[in-house]
């Protein structure tokens, strides 16, 4: 499979990489262009930092705080670059002042207005929230793809947004249509 473009692709990592961070993780790619590679890990959760607890954070007042109270959508922990930078994975169809279009119908926004547009939204289901985001400068990726660290695939709304967090990488292991992690090799090479 020869990609032209990685954005709105995730990546995979395969179960030999000993990287801490990026043991076990998926990455939603949102850029890809002169300047590197960006992505931000969907599966990973900051412990015990809610959305609720974000927005005190802010100090943005939130109008109905009855719904704020149910609010347990986690931070995610998006990657090792700009820990205490916010982005927002989303579908809506508006514009924000920091929007980056990974497709058609998904955005990744970054500055405040958004989280003031959350403020006055009573349901939000395609959101994902993340502090901090992963780079890989030009042709780093492919290195690592070569070397046989990730696997890819495209990306869709019900893989973003429907599948539980902590079960993403499982599931997408599956569904590439491994069964067994034992038949993976960590070899990589040319024949």
């Amino acid at each position: 499979m020869k990609i032209k473009n990685f954005k709105n692709y995730l990546l995979i990592s395969m179960p030999n990489n000993n990287n801490t961070l990026f043991f076990n993780s998926v990455i939603y790619i949102y850029q890809d262009d002169y300047s590197g590679i960006k992505g931000i890990i969907i599966n990973k959760k900051i412990k015990h930092l809610t959305l609720k607890k974000f927005y005190k954070k802010t100090k943005i007042t939130f109008k109905n705080k009855k719904f704020l109270n149910k609010i347990k959508k986690p931070i995610l922990l998006g990657g090792p670059i700009e820990k205490n930078k916010g982005l927002v994975i989303h579908s809506f169809k508006k514009n924000f002042l920091s929007n980056i279009y990974s497709s058609s119908s998904i955005s990744i926004t970054f500055s405040k207005d958004i989280l003031k547009y959350l403020n006055k939204k009573k349901k939000y289901k395609k959101i994902l929230i993340s502090l901090g985001y992963c780079f890989w400068e030009k042709y780093q990726l492919e290195k690592e793809i070569l070397k046989n660290n990730w696997l890819l695939m495209k990306s869709n709304h019900k893989i973003l947004f429907k599948k539980p967090i902590k079960k993403k990488w499982e599931n997408l292991i599956k569904k590439i249509g491994i069964k067994d992690l034992n038949q993976l090799t960590i070899e990589y090479g040319s024949i």
